[in-house]
């Protein structure tokens, strides 16, 4: 639609002309108009026919087919199971091998001991030979498979008690004299004794009464020898000569032992360790310790050419 302005005064001279045709006026008089022409506008609407809007162009999108991918078969993986540790096997039980005492100087006495893996270790000395108080006592305490401790000479007991890196624990009893209570040896007839056989042998003996906690374990005997002539001052150690295994007799009271073996003569001194086991696994174990001068054996006699006895 269109609006159009047209001049207002153009538009009443054109109705004052028709008004008079209309009224029969005479033709040529022409009356005498005394308004005041007023100018304006008048709006004019022209109404036109009204104008396609053409389509926008659209572009016809033609769907593409969208290639489905087929999703990887999913593999279905078991859990695995943490392979099973296998359990350690038990640490070797500590055994006390041997305890040794000797004369360090007036009233000191030096303990040693050796054990089957290293081991720390504590000394206690026993005034007395039941019950477990102790007057005194120290400490090993760099594992080793031996060790050395100094302590107050005594005449009853020495328990050495040792630990290995697993916490494991053996002890040992060391008796310097013998038992005259049997609680760990027999008394009497059954009393440990060492003795020479000649001059190039050595016999231990002893025995248990039957029912004793002894019996029932391998029992054995230690021979350490140290030169003759050392002196205390000298602190000589006494070395392995030999390990005997015992000889068991059984009788209807008791059950006797006996070792035997070869020694070098009279040069040497010698420490005699009877051993016997208290516990089926060795870890409590019971020492004593016998000894016999190079001094206190038969003398070696001649009695024919190249015959040597004794």
């Amino acid at each position: 639609m269109r609006t159009y302005l047209i001049p207002f005064a153009i538009s009443m001279a054109a109705i004052s002309v028709i008004t008079s045709v209309a009224c029969g006026d005479a033709p040529g008089r022409a009356p005498v108009a005394t308004s005041t022409a007023t100018t304006a506008t008048t709006t004019v609407t022209a109404t036109s026919s009204p104008i396609a809007t053409p389509e926008p162009n659209v572009a016809t999108v033609v769907p593409v087919a969208t290639a489905t991918s087929t999703p990887p078969a999913t593999v279905t993986v078991a859990p695995t199971e943490p392979p099973t540790a296998t359990p350690e096997a038990p640490a070797e039980l500590p055994q006390v091998l041997w305890v040794l005492s000797d004369h360090a100087g007036p009233g000191v006495v030096t303990v040693r001991w050796a054990t089957s893996v290293p081991t720390t270790g504590e000394v206690r000395v026993m005034s007395n030979h039941q019950g477990d108080a102790y007057s005194f006592s120290d400490v090993s305490d760099v594992a080793a498979t031996e060790h050395a401790v100094s302590v107050p000479a005594n005449f009853g007991r020495y328990v050495v008690v040792v630990e290995d890196a697993h916490g494991q624990q053996a002890t040992a009893t060391l008796r310097y004299e013998k038992d005259p209570q049997g609680v760990q040896w027999g008394t009497g007839g059954l009393a440990p004794l060492v003795k020479a056989d000649g001059s190039k042998h050595l016999l231990v003996e002893w025995g248990f009464v039957n029912g004793h906690q002894g019996n029932g374990f391998a029992a054995s005997a230690l021979v350490f020898t140290k030169d003759a002539d050392c002196t205390t001052a000298d602190a000589c150690q006494g070395e392995l000569l030999a390990a005997l295994a015992a000889q068991k007799e059984h009788t209807p009271n008791a059950d006797y032992y006996r070792a035997y073996t070869a020694i070098p003569g009279a040069a040497f001194d010698y420490q005699v360790l009877v051993v016997q086991p208290l516990t089926a696994d060795e870890t409590g174990i019971a020492f004593l310790q016998l000894e016999i001068g190079g001094h206190e054996l038969p003398k070696t006699k001649l009695t024919g050419p190249g015959t040597i006895t004794g």
